[in-house]
Order: structure tokens, then sequence, then C-alpha cells
């Protein structure tokens, strides 16, 4: 603190970041989880999956910086890949199991239509040469990776995820699941 106030300094932080919690967010929540075991009694669900999406930045940005006193703007120093990212989707259940990682990583697409296609159906987006060094990556890091232009979650990608971890439950028949899914998008429901 002397130093800062020897050199006219102060620590800044940003100002635009995050988000506000509603004032009756505890409210919500609350019936939320309400309706959740109202649904799950009623249904006798046997297992609770929580799937959450993120965004995932190849940067870490700094959210301090020391500043002189009284400037109004402050710059924040970065290597300019500020938009560069992955997006993950990470699933668990009630019973504390973490299940495989799917990630979404930014590849560029083929400019021939019968590759592109090729690339989403045979090597998750990639080309043949980038999956070859993706693919056994997979297994030995318990995640599923896949490639689009734009690094975005989308429908089909979706699909995959669902057919991935639900398709080939061997208690399927027996056993009720509930899936609870951050940012779930409309996109799905219009296929």
């Amino acid at each position: 603190d002397g130093f800062k106030r020897r050199h006219g300094l102060s620590l800044r932080a940003r100002t635009r970041i995050g988000q506000q919690t509603p004032e009756d967010g505890d409210e919500v929540l609350d019936d939320f989880a309400k309706r959740v075991q109202e649904i799950v009694a009623r249904e006798g669900i046997d297992i609770i999956y929580n799937a959450d999406q993120t965004a995932v930045n190849y940067e870490y940005l700094p959210t301090k910086t020391l500043n002189k006193k009284g400037e109004n703007t402050v710059w924040v120093k970065c290597g300019g890949k500020t938009k560069d990212r992955m997006t993950a989707m990470l699933l668990a259940d009630n019973s504390s199991t973490k299940h495989p990682l799917f990630l979404i990583l930014r590849t560029f697409k083929s400019k021939i239509k019968a590759v592109v296609q090729e690339n989403l159906t045979t090597r998750q987006g990639f080309g043949k040469r980038l999956w070859e060094s993706v693919e056994p990556m997979q297994a030995p890091n318990w995640v599923v990776i896949h490639g689009n232009p734009t690094a975005w979650w989308n429908a089909s990608i979706s699909m995959q995820f669902l057919k991935y971890h639900f398709s080939e439950r061997h208690d399927r028949a027996t056993k009720k699941v509930m899936l609870i899914w951050d940012a779930f998008q409309r996109i799905l429901l219009t296929r």
C-alpha cells in the first residue's frame, strides 16, 4: 500500500464483467429445486444428470491492474486473442459421478461440400490430417472432441452428446433419469 500511495497508483478492476443476481434469485432457485424434487418423486426417477456448457478462453485476462489515480480509462494489456476459445460441456450425476467431457474446438470448414459432410459423419468435424492427432487423445483423456468453424455448440453436436451418454445405457429399460441441461438451446426444439 505504501508503494501505491508514494507513486500515486491505485488498484483498478474491470467494472463491466459478470452478471448480477436478480433480487428474487434465491426464491427462483428454491422454486426450481422444489419442482425438480416433485418430478423426481412423482416419476420415480433414479438418476439426475446435470449438463452445463461453458466457454473456455485460451487467454487468461487479468481482472485488476495498477494505474494512476483519477484516470477514467484503464487499459488492460493482452495478447489480442480474447475471442479465441473452445466450448466445454460438463456432465455429472447425483451420485457425484463425472462423465466424459465434450469439447468443441474451432476448425476450418472445407470448401468442398462432400468433404464437409464426410468430416462431420466420420471424424466429428475434423479433416483427415487433423483427426489423426485428435482421435488418439480422446480415450486416454476421457474426452470427446468435436470441431466446427465457430467452436459453438449446435443442434448436431447436442444430438451426438445425447446419443453418446444416453442411447447405450445398460439400464435404459428399467431406470428413469432426468437431465437438467443448462443453456438448452431453442435450436433443438426446431429439429
